[in-house]
Parts: structure tokens; sequence; C-alpha cells
């Protein structure tokens, strides 16, 4: 079995496992395009220097296998084009359907971009709850009692049947307390539209509040979860700048509704 056989394989090998990776699948369509050269080339350079030889004219044995290497090489030919075009199709056009057929946009994915499966909602559910788990540990609440993940629970709640603002509640703190980026949440097969709206949650010391209220506020998903938060800060004892400050972003993000 040589390379030209084996390509058809390859082909529907590609259309199994879906790449993610824009730069996977530009180095995939280039191997896949240079082998092909290769072979292309390697046939060609062969016949040029066998009808060129110097050397006494070819044996009838030599003869029949030309002629058998240049049939099964028309046998494969229309194969190897085939091969490429559907390589090529699957690799650039063959990336993550979000939408009908998985709302949630949700696929568990490997660090290179190899989407796996798709993911249910109560697996992303669970998985945001464990990523927050996982970056709030040794965590406390203001007092240094409550346990910092009691937070993100709370505001989940607040938002209980809606699952993508479920999975924003849990993690709506995790950029900002941790050494998690927006990188490493897609990385662990968080959907895109989901760290958006986490990232617009994530404020820093730099940020103007006013200038955060309104990014929060260009996202309905990243608002509703926002209004929660804030909901959940003030049944906790806040103090009377905090209550202060909540009740500006309140004004804020439920004029918009």
């Amino acid at each position: 079995m040589n390379l030209f056989s084996v390509l058809p394989l390859v082909a529907l090998l590609f259309t199994v496992i879906r790449w993610n990776s824009p730069a996977i699948r530009a180095i995939c369509v280039i191997v896949i395009l240079g082998a092909a050269a290769m072979g292309t080339v390697g046939v060609g350079v062969s016949r040029f220097v066998a009808e060129r030889s110097l050397n006494t004219p070819p044996s009838n044995e030599w003869k029949n296998g030309a002629r058998a290497t240049e049939s099964e090489v028309h046998e494969w030919l229309p194969c190897l084009v085939s091969s490429i075009v559907a390589l090529s199709v699957i690799a650039l056009f063959n990336g993550p359907r979000e939408g009908k057929s998985d709302p949630s946009g949700a696929r568990q994915q490997s660090r290179f971009g190899i989407l796996l499966k798709p993911m249910t909602p109560e697996s992303l559910l669970q998985l945001a709850e464990k990523i927050a788990a996982d970056a709030h540990a040794g965590q406390f609440r203001r007092g240094g009692v409550v346990p910092y993940i009691e937070h993100p629970k709370m505001v989940a709640r607040r938002v209980e049947g809606d699952l993508d603002a479920q999975v924003v509640a849990w993690l709506h703190d995790v950029i900002e307390d941790s050494d998690h980026t927006d990188e490493t949440l897609l990385d662990l097969g968080i959907p895109l539209p989901i760290v958006e709206a986490v990232v617009l949650l994530t404020k820093t010391r730099e940020t103007d509040y006013n200038d955060y209220l309104e990014r929060v506020a260009s996202s309905p998903l990243a608002a509703k979860v926002k209004i929660a938060d804030m909901l959940s800060n003030l049944a906790d004892n806040p103090t009377e700048k905090q209550i202060r400050k909540y009740a500006k972003g309140l004004l804020r993000l439920t004029s918009e509704s």
C-alpha cells in the first residue's frame, strides 16, 4: 500500500475528526498538497530519466513494466485529486457548527482544537462548576469564613433556568480572581459566547466603574448575570459604599431591560 492508496482513508479520517483550529487546518492542507506534489513530481522525473537515458534501448520487460506503471498512475490520479479536494474542503470549512444542532455552542475539544464530541447542557454546567471550584479553592468571602465558591453558586441559582447565564454565573469571577484567561477557558471546552460574557464581567483595578457598566450593558447575557451578582452581594451584609455602588449599577443595567 503506497501513499496514494492511503489518501482516501485519510480523507475519511478528516471527515470523522473535525478540526477547530485554523492553524492546524492550514497545516493539514499544506502537508497533503505537498505530498501530492512530491508524488507527481517523482513520477514525472522517473519517466523523464527513462526517456532521456543514453543507454541501450529498454528491454521488453522494462517496457511492459513502464506500461503497467503508467496504467497505475491513471488509476490513482483521479483518486488523488478527489482526496485533495475533499481534504481541503473539510479542513477549511468543517469547523464547529454552533446554533441549530447545538444551541449552547458547547463542544469538548482538546488543547489543539480537535473537536471530540458535543457537550450536553448538563456536562457544560458541571464543567463550569468544577472550573470555578478549582479556581476559587482556598478563597473566602469578606470576613474570611464563607468559602468564596458560595458566591458564584448563589449567583447561578438566581439565574436558574437559563443555561448560558448559569454557566457565566459560575465563571464570572474566575478570570478576575485566578490565573485563568479567556484562552484557558476556551481550551477547557467553554464555548466562545460564554467566555466573551465572562471577559465583559471581568473588572480590573484600572477599569473605570462607569466604563465597566457600559461594557457589561452591551451584552444581555453579561448584564443578566451582573444583576444577579449585585443582588447576591446586596444580600451578603454589604457596606454603605457597596450599597451605593450596586444601586448605581442596578439602575444602569435594569434601565436596558
